[in-house]
């Protein structure tokens, strides 16, 4: 029986079709495990020519899968998030093109197309704000997260214009005040002035949840640039636990995951595999199954 390092790249390209659907050996960690997970856990263990087949193969079914708009939703998901996790960038264009082929009148199911729209951000390859735009307006809800982290990536200004267009939703209001706080970490202190000015501008045109939301940031900030009392420990302590509920919650593979840290997209897998370094070393105890 062979290796996975022996396999020609056709061998390599039939088992991860079979392995992304579930009928074929991976090394798994726990038999829940997604495949996708347990084979980017394991890519650094195969040999280079392995891994560039490995990436070739996903690469071909990733570009099937945008010509055909087949193949059912937990395999979609676990190709797209294979790619996203080997950093398969030049396939942010095709998964695009598709996307914007199903605009009007969509044939792939709204569960695709929001995998698609999560692996764009994951690939980290800018789409433009219309490209946002467009899926808000095809799907509100579904699209929230997505089109609030792509807009964000492009600049905190196009960010904070979609908010007023954004569904009235208490979990999608905290989320929000997440991402929001994560940004301003990022920017400079005239930048960082600079969109607070601009979230407190718009904060009454946006939905209820949304506005609460960035009422309560606003307060945070001025809290930690002293303007404001600063809370009590007990208070402090309320609104760690707060905070850790909230974002529990968010990580959910389906609720809003571009707020996730862990390097595996949109799979929770706690805080002892948080680290991909600290996921392969306890990976590295489990070896590539024979595949035949």
């Amino acid at each position: 029986m062979l290796e996975l390092d022996q396999y020609s790249f056709q061998k390599i390209r039939d088992w991860l079709f079979e392995a992304l659907n579930d009928r074929a050996p991976v090394p798994k960690l726990s038999p829940d495990e997604p495949p996708d997970v347990a084979i980017l856990a394991h890519e650094h263990t195969l040999g280079r020519t392995t891994r560039r087949n490995l990436e070739l193969a996903c690469k071909e079914l990733v570009l099937d899968f945008t010509h055909s708009g087949g193949e059912s939703v937990p395999y979609v998901d676990a190709l797209l998030r294979l790619a996203a996790g080997l950093k398969l960038r030049e396939l942010a264009g095709p998964l695009a093109a598709l996307v914007r082929r199903n605009l009007d009148r969509p044939v792939i199911s709204l569960e695709v197309r929001q995998a698609i729209a999560l692996t764009l951000i994951d690939l980290k390859e800018l789409q433009p704000v219309d490209f946002w735009r467009a899926l808000l307006n095809q799907d509100a809800q579904a699209f929230a997260g997505a089109a609030l982290s792509g807009t964000l990536a492009r600049s905190w200004q196009a960010g904070v214009a979609l908010l007023p267009d954004l569904p009235d939703d208490p979990m999608l209001g905290s989320a929000v005040h997440v991402i929001f706080e994560q940004t301003l970490e990022d920017l400079s202190a005239s930048e960082c002035f600079a969109c607070l000015r601009a979230l407190q501008d718009i904060r009454t045109s946006c939905p209820p949840a949304l506005s609460a939301a960035l009422e309560r940031l606003l307060y945070a900030r001025r809290i930690m640039q002293g303007s404001a009392p600063r809370p009590t420990n007990r208070l402090r302590e309320a609104m760690t636990e707060r905070s850790w509920a909230i974002l529990s919650r968010l990580a959910s593979p389906r609720n809003y995951p571009c707020l996730q840290t862990h390097p595996s997209p949109r799979c929770w897998r706690g805080p002892a595999l948080s680290s991909r370094s600290t996921r392969s070393k306890v990976a590295s105890a489990v070896a590539w199954p024979s595949l035949m």
